[in-house]
């Protein structure tokens, strides 16, 4: 574990979208960046705190792209804002200086009720790009997230009441709430200083909360941090009336929802998917043409008429 990680939102055990994002894009944690780790925490309190939706994967896929960023052992995997889309600007440093060198070791402990954890270590993983790196969206994805997409450009641009990048920071910090930490309710239901998903009960002083976005910005020492916004996230108070707990699910994936799919079984499906479907068809040593997995009408790993000894990777889809 980084501590640049720790202290942008960070904590174990993992948060599940966090989780189900590393297992759909074949990274391990060491793989991510510390401005990666600060785009995921923010998508999640935008999610949570503003959208009143759990952490969206097809919302993620249409504002996000992943790619392989320098040929480093460690923070080799960055997420980035598309060019096209029109989002929060978290006025990201171009390099993190030294974040590589302090580091600790923790063990992902099991804990009551969760399916799953993080992938084990491989220390000697070869990170090369994945037909999952590819950003795909259906038009019916497409048409289930626009709402969401709507009422980001309305955050953006309602006149007196903006939601800027660094406020989706400034909130997390000050509730003290890891957000890729995996908790018991969304932070639409937080209830202030006493709330159960805190970290800590004590308050950070509004220079300690400056101090700590201007080291995750590119903000300088002398640069005025923003305080008060006009928009007010949610909570408790406003859950009632704003959160839409259905998230779309019947129409499109997330990566949070169980009902989607767990990480064990993704883990069966693609790394076994060879074998099962050669099972399910008769016992041939490769996929029968046409195989294909589904959730809910969505593809999620096909394999058409793969070769002996070829794999998911080389021939099918994994459309997630």
């Amino acid at each position: 574990m980084f501590v640049a990680f720790l202290l942008r939102g960070l904590s174990l055990p993992a948060h599940e979208f966090l989780r189900g994002l590393l297992f759909i894009y074949g990274v391990q944690l060491h793989d991510l960046t510390p401005n990666s780790v600060l785009q995921i925490a923010c998508f999640i309190t935008l999610c949570e705190c503003f959208l009143g939706v759990e952490p969206h994967w097809v919302l993620w896929r249409r504002i996000f792209c992943v790619k392989r960023q320098g040929r480093y052992q460690t923070g080799g995997f960055g997420c980035y804002v598309q060019p096209e889309v029109k989002y929060f600007d978290l006025r990201l440093p171009e390099n993190n200086q030294g974040w590589r060198s302090k580091w600790f070791y923790v063990k992902d402990q099991h804990v009551d009720g969760q399916q799953f954890g993080l992938e084990e270590f491989r220390a000697t993983s070869d990170l090369q790009p994945k037909i999952s790196w590819r950003n795909s969206v259906s038009e019916e994805e497409i048409a289930a997230t626009e709402p969401l997409m709507t009422k980001i450009l309305e955050l953006r641009s309602t006149a007196g009441m903006e939601v800027t990048g660094l406020q989706l920071i400034r909130v997390f910090l000050e509730r003290r709430v890891q957000p890729l930490m995996a908790r018991t309710r969304g932070m639409w239901e937080y209830s202030g200083r006493r709330d159960s998903t805190r970290i800590s009960s004590d308050e950070l002083k509004d220079e300690e909360v400056d101090n700590r976005v201007r080291q995750f910005t590119n903000l300088h020492k002398k640069d005025a941090v923003p305080k008060d916004f006009p928009k007010s996230p949610l909570d408790r108070d406003t859950a009632r009336t704003e959160v839409i707990f259905d998230s779309f699910s019947p129409s499109c994936l997330s990566a949070s929802s169980v009902a989607f799919c767990n990480a064990y079984l993704w883990h069966f499906v693609v790394s076994r998917v060879g074998s099962l479907l050669s099972t399910a068809a008769g016992g041939r040593d490769s996929p029968g043409s046409g195989a294909v997995w589904r959730h809910r009408g969505f593809v999620i790993c096909s394999c058409s008429g793969a070769k002996k000894g070829q794999g998911p990777e080389e021939e099918g889809t994994r459309r997630i």
